[in-house]
């Protein structure tokens, strides 16, 4: 999947899916699950999880993020407990080369931050949680990722990116708590054509979970992916026990998803529709100021050309139009190059 091609999906699915991840892995018990079981030992030998926290999201609105993206930042300590690491958690569902201009800002960010305070610059460890349904291929360092000529990587920032590539795990590796399972069992499924099957099993592994968060996050995101009948999706809840009547559960948040999918849409064609507005009158003052100079320059046999004016109806067009008028010598040369446009 491309940024195109998550861009085209509908508002409830992209929204559900975002939702999803930043739900369940900002749940500390979650988050520290996975960090133990798919980062490297030797990273993990030297943190002590016991003191991970979330930084909440005020942080993450300094970076200028938007409300559904799902980033998420941590501190956790080293083992020694001379050392506060931070911790930045990314979830990508296509291959993004920006990526590394947006890890670059958030090191930037953290550190002047510290700068400000007079802290010492923590060391920070990024993690990618990707899913996407290529595997992926932009590298596990910065300046491949920002597509750095390699001869120049000794000299260049470079740090070591933690990708974690969930759907090119085997199903037998998947592993972890109830609710780290059944999460990673959700967001693997789109590699397998079993997808019954997959989702059954993660039902199960939710049906246990700890964080009622993570079990009501995980059945939302199945009822927005639109993939399975919402029969089924009753079916398979009432068999895993997930819910007491399981039926009317499915029914309200399936409302609940299509509302919000609704709301979001119609905010976003309205930005889109006031952002049209600006244009079409900027169009318009462009054509007003170009009529009074064609009457200025030419006087009342200019303005036999107005009604040709309505034509050219892109800000480009109209910015070629004041060129060809500034040079034509008079108004029947200006007429033949306008017809041309």
């Amino acid at each position: 999947m491309t940024k195109a091609d998550d861009d085209k999906r509908p508002p409830e699915v992209r929204y559900a899916h975002d939702r999803f991840v930043r739900t369940v892995f900002a749940l500390l018990g979650v988050m520290r699950s996975f960090l133990l079981l798919y980062l490297p030992e030797r990273l993990i030998a030297r943190l002590n999880l016991r003191t991970l926290k979330l930084v909440k999201g005020d942080f993450i609105d300094e970076t200028n993020l938007t409300e559904d993206r799902t980033d998420l930042l941590f501190t956790v300590d080293s083992r020694d407990g001379l050392k506060c690491i931070r911790l930045l958690f990314e979830h990508k569902s296509y291959q993004d080369s920006d990526l590394g201009l947006q890890i670059i800002d958030y090191n930037r960010a953290v550190w002047r931050e510290q700068r400000a305070r007079g802290e010492r610059r923590t060391p920070i460890v990024t993690v990618v949680l990707y899913n996407g349904g290529m595997k992926w291929s932009l590298g596990c360092y910065l300046a491949v990722i920002l597509g750095i000529d390699e001869e120049f990587h000794e000299w260049t920032f470079n740090n070591r990116i933690e990708v974690v590539d969930i759907p090119r795990l085997e199903r037998t590796k998947i592993v972890g708590s109830a609710d780290l399972k059944g999460v990673l069992l959700l967001l693997w499924r789109r590699t397998t054509n079993d997808n019954i099957d997959v989702v059954d099993a993660a039902m199960k592994e939710l049906a246990k979970a700890q964080y009622k968060k993570v079990r009501d996050a995980g059945l939302t995101y199945i009822l927005a992916a639109g993939d399975i009948d919402k029969a089924r999706v009753i079916e398979l809840v009432e068999k895993n026990k997930m819910v007491k009547n399981g039926k009317e559960f499915v029914r309200t948040t399936w409302e609940k998803i299509h509302d919000e999918g609704f709301e979001k849409g119609r905010d976003q064609g309205r930005e889109e529709g006031l952002e049209k507005g600006k244009l079409e009158g900027k169009l318009e003052g462009k054509l007003e100021g170009l009529g009074t100079a064609i009457q200025a320059k030419f006087g009342e046999p200019g303005t036999k050309l107005l009604p040709e004016m309505k034509r050219l109806r892109n800000l480009k067009l109209v910015d070629r139009a004041e060129r060809l008028l500034l040079k034509a010598k008079n108004l029947n040369e200006f007429r033949d190059k306008l017809v041309k446009l």
